[in-house]
């Protein structure tokens, strides 16, 4: 995967065309536990809740997995210089990934140059 350092770089490099479909969502800083938005995907019988949280320090976005409509664990790889990063083992596998059944995205700081 091309490295790309901006907001802008990555659009102009995955939708230079504009075409592949956008939603932008604006979360308000806070609790917002009792505000902030449940996005759901589907894909068949398969459901990620999407529930971003906006604080001061940081956007911290939780995914909730479902298969069937019951609570269903997901694997979460990660990717940097290069490398794949997994969980640790936890028990739980998807696609041979260590899962979980709740995950979250922490974004703070850029990172540095």
């Amino acid at each position: 995967m091309p490295q790309t350092k901006t907001y802008d770089e990555f659009m102009a490099l995955y939708n230079p065309d504009g075409t592949h479909p956008v939603t932008e969502i604006e979360v308000s800083t806070g609790d917002g536990r009792d505000t902030s938005p449940f996005i759901v995907i589907r894909q068949g019988d398969r459901i990620v809740l999407v529930n971003p949280l906006a604080f001061a320090e940081y956007l911290d976005v939780d995914l909730h997995a479902f298969v069937g409509g019951q609570d269903a664990a997901m694997g979460v790889l990660g990717f940097a210089n290069s490398r794949r990063y997994t969980l640790p083992e936890t028990g739980l596998t998807r696609h041979k990934c260590p899962a979980a059944r709740i995950t979250a995205v922490l974004v703070g700081e850029p990172d540095a140059p």
